[in-house]
Parts: C-alpha cells; sequence; structure tokens
C-alpha cells in the first residue's frame, strides 16, 4: 500500500524527507553526490529566504509505512509568468523505480498546484534556477561533477509516464587538457582580432577574501543576463548571495572574473571552480568529516557561468574575461567540464558531442 503525507518543516517526518536520498543512491555511490545534511536541514528550516515569498508543502511516500518517495511543491510569487499564465514547480524528487510511487507522487503534487490556480507544472525546480533544477536524462554512468544535476535514469520516465514532456534541455561535455590548450589560444587570439566594445571596459579578477561583496555586485548584471533564460524569477540581493556563495570555498585565484563599464556598472562575469566531487563522496553528508576536503586534490575543474550585457555580446569581451580561467586552467593542466549550456557550445562542440543532457520536464492542466 502506497500513501503520501504532507511533511511539516522541523518535524521527525522531514528527517525522513531529507535522508531518503542517501537509501536510495546506497547502491549507486558513484554515480551520486551526497550534499551535506546540515545544509539540507537549513534548506527545509523556516529561515530560508525563499519560504518568504512562496507557497510550498513537502510530501513524503510511504510503502507499507517505509519511504520510498519524495516531492516538493512550490509556487514561487517571483516567478515571471507568461500572459494568461501561472506556473507552479515540483522538486526534489527521489523514488524507488515503481510506477504506482510515481503516480501518486505525481497526483499529490498537481492537485496541490492546480488547486492554488496553476495551470502549468514545471520541474524539477528545487526552489528556484537560483538553487538546483533539472533531470539529468543521459550520461548517467559518467563521474559525477560538483553542481551536476543527478538522479536514477529512470526518473525521465517516470515523468514521462505521468504526462510530462520534455520543456527545455542542456548540455555538459568533458574537455582533455588538449582540448583546453586550443580552447585557450582560441580564446586569447579572438580576443585580439574581435571588435572591441564601444567603450572602455575593465576587467577584475573578484577577491575570494571579499567574495559576499564580490557577489552582491554583480547582482544586478547577474538579473539582467538571465532574464531572458528559462525560469527567470526576481530574488532578492540577499537570497541572491546567499544562493550563489554556496560554491564560494570552490573557487580558486583566477577562476571568477568580472567587467565594468566607464560607469563602473559590472557588465559581464564569468566563474569557474574546483569539482570536488570526490571528496563530498567521502564525507557522505556528515559535517563532521569537512576536513577531508582539505586532504582531497580536485583532478578537474568546471567551466560553470559565463553572463554577459547583450550589448557587449558580440564584441571581443566575450573572450577577453574568459582569459584568466582559461589561463588557470592550462597552468593547473587538468581536464574541463563544459557545464550545463542550454545551446550546443560551439567551443566544446568541435571536440566532441556532449557527454550528459539534462531536462526541465512540464505539464499543462487540462480544460
Amino acid at each position: 500500500m502506497v500513501e503520501v503525507i504532507k511533511v511539516a518543516l522541523n518535524s521527525q517526518e522531514m528527517k525522513a524527507f531529507i535522508e531518503l536520498p542517501w537509501k536510495l543512491y546506497q547502491n549507486h555511490r558513484k554515480e551520486w553526490i551526497p550534499p551535506l545534511k546540515v545544509s539540507e536541514e537549513m534548506k527545509f528550516s523556516s529561515g530560508n529566504p525563499f519560504f518568504a515569498h512562496a507557497d510550498f508543502s513537502a510530501l513524503l511516500a510511504l510503502k507499507n509505512g517505509v519511504a520510498v518517495g519524495r516531492i516538493f511543491v512550490s509556487i514561487d510569487h517571483h516567478f515571471v509568468n507568461a500572459p494568461n499564465s501561472k506556473v507552479g514547480h515540483f522538486g526534489f524528487y527521489e523514488s524507488i523505480n515503481d510506477d504506482e510511487v510515481a503516480q501518486k507522487l505525481y497526483t499529490e503534487a498537481e492537485s496541490w498546484l492546480y488547486q492554488r490556480g496553476c495551470s502549468e507544472i514545471h520541474g524539477p525546480i528545487n526552489f528556484s534556477i537560483y538553487y538546483s533544477y533539472r533531470f539529468q536524462t543521459s550520461g548517467h554512468k559518467t563521474a559525477p561533477f560538483l553542481g551536476e544535476p543527478r538522479n536514477h535514469d529512470y526518473y525521465p520516465a517516470l515523468a514521462l509516464k505521468n504526462g510530462y514532456k520534455i520543456h527545455s534541455t542542456w548540455y555538459s561535455w568533458e574537455l582533455s587538457v588538449w582540448n583546453v590548450l586550443i580552447m585557450t589560444l582560441h580564446t586569447l587570439l579572438a580576443a585580439r582580432l574581435r571588435p572591441r566594445p564601444k567603450d572602455l571596459v575593465r576587467i577584475k579578477l573578484a577577491d575570494l577574501n571579499q567574495l559576499e561583496s564580490e557577489i552582491k555586485e554583480m547582482y544586478e548584471s547577474a538579473l539582467a543576463t538571465f532574464q531572458n533564460n528559462y525560469g527567470f524569477a526576481h530574488i532578492s540581493k540577499e537570497e541572491f548571495t546567499s544562493a550563489i556563495s554556496s560554491m564560494a570555498p570552490f573557487l580558486f585565484p583566477g577562476s571568477f572574473c568580472k567587467a565594468y563599464n566607464q560607469e563602473n556598472k559590472v557588465i559581464a562575469f564569468v566563474y569557474g571552480h574546483a569539482d570536488m566531487a570526490e571528496a563530498f563522496k567521502l564525507i557522505d553528508g556528515d559535517y563532521q568529516k569537512l576536513d577531508l576536503m582539505k586532504k582531497s586534490r580536485p583532478k578537474r575543474i568546471v567551466w560553470h557561468t559565463l553572463g554577459i550585457d547583450a550589448d557587449y555580446r558580440k564584441s571581443s569581451l566575450v573572450y577577453k574575461i574568459c582569459e584568466p580561467l582559461c589561463l588557470r586552467t592550462l597552468l593547473a593542466r587538468m581536464p574541463v567540464i563544459g557545464a550545463l549550456t542550454k545551446e550546443i557550445n560551439k567551443g566544446y562542440a568541435r571536440f566532441s558531442a556532449p557527454t550528459r543532457s539534462y531536462s526541465v520536464f512540464y505539464k499543462v492542466r487540462a480544460l
């Protein structure tokens, strides 16, 4: 017998909700990165700033009294809806490979969202795009990188069986040290041959010792850059800083760079980070084992995000701002993950096809 129960924040059932992935990935540890349990507890506490502008409910599926699935539903009042549309989200989906469990979870989630006026459901969106989102749809046997959406390979099929369709797809590439050399040379050349920006531009490496202020400084630029991206939602500077800061411990000199115009406004930014996936596997969610992070050396670097003001996207700034990250990666002699691009990245695609893909799914309420 399968039943779905509502889970309150800070309850004993929430503990089961948070710890369910450790149970479901017990035999798939090579393909999953355990988050810190204390971090997950903070996400699902009343102090999460997301909850101040959202309606939400956590749902836990029990089969014969044992937790076997979960789903989180939310309506973000800062989400930018299309005209005549109201989108609700499901996220944090996990379950055993069982059609009945999936059907019960999706049915309860849809009922909750439809009762509150939603005309469409998108997911998985874990709160909003500033946190984490997407199901991995291919490349499940590849080694995961830090910040990558990872899930059992049957999750997309369960979503499709429950009437969901693919809305948008993203890709990641694995680049060798030789690939990085070629891309760095191309970047250096293009930065000098492409048309220069129309005005004087200053490029500066972020001060990693003042990271909070560095992130706050790029807040307006980031929102302007992301406003046409999938799933855009308005977000406060404080919540934006909190969400982006999760990668702060894994940045390194040269990995975070910003560009400024003559008015000293941020017009572009780029960042990558060390891939500490193997360290997180050793820590296995236990905050008391964080010292293992110091003993682990990353084996690759993740090129994560490039944002640039629309007025500068056809100029040499696209390449100029990437120079420090390319050069620092080349000096480290590490392979790279070209992460989570929504289109096929021509720079990456010259070397190979993407090795992983991810999608957001959607369902429109039947009239």
